[in-house]
């Protein structure tokens, strides 16, 4: 006995319809705006995995200060916390590749009415966005996270090179 089986053909009048053209600029748009909403909670996960790792670092710093292991760890926590900033980085630079598609996609796929009302509010952001555009330039999610884990560096390093020239600065641990 023969069976013979045809894939991908279908009869005629069962043939799918091509997607028009905004239709498949929305579906390019929802997929790479998807690709950079997951590149942007990476970089929050990141920075999650930030949070335990200096409280890690600093908590076992302080108790061990007596002992020249505390300074080890310290240094080995301004190590991992410059690691994480390579990572925070690399997610960004992912996440921000197809920007400009991203924006010359929204731009296109905005109905000229809405467009002509927002142009004259707005002349020189993009018509489509994601967040709110910061009162300061500075004072962004990536400014303030970098100067973040700057900060916990310099406390990293601070707090080793106390432990190490001053130790009679720091209270003595308490035998229990």
């Amino acid at each position: 006995m023969y069976i013979h089986f045809e894939f991908g053909k279908r009869p005629p009048e069962q043939a799918p319809e091509l997607p028009s053209r905004t239709e498949g600029q929305g579906s390019l748009y929802e997929a790479l705006l998807a690709h950079a909403l997951h590149q942007d909670r990476l970089v929050w996960d990141v920075s999650q995995m930030l949070i335990a790792v200096q409280g890690g670092v600093l908590i076992s710093g302080y108790a061990l200060r007596s002992h020249w292991f505390a300074v080890a760890i310290l240094l080995l926590g301004a190590f991992l916390t410059l690691f994480l900033l390579a990572l925070v980085r690399k997610h960004e630079l992912d996440r921000d590749v197809n920007r400009r598609l991203l924006d010359s996609l929204a731009e296109s796929l905005v109905p000229e009415n809405v467009k002509h009302q927002l142009r004259r509010t707005k002349t020189s952001e993009p018509i489509v966005r994601i967040s709110a555009a910061a009162p300061h330039s500075h004072m962004r999610g990536r400014f303030i996270l970098r100067t973040v884990i700057f900060a916990l560096i310099a406390v990293d390093i601070a707090f080793a090179g106390l432990i190490y020239f001053a130790p009679e600065c720091l209270p003595p641990v308490q035998s229990k």
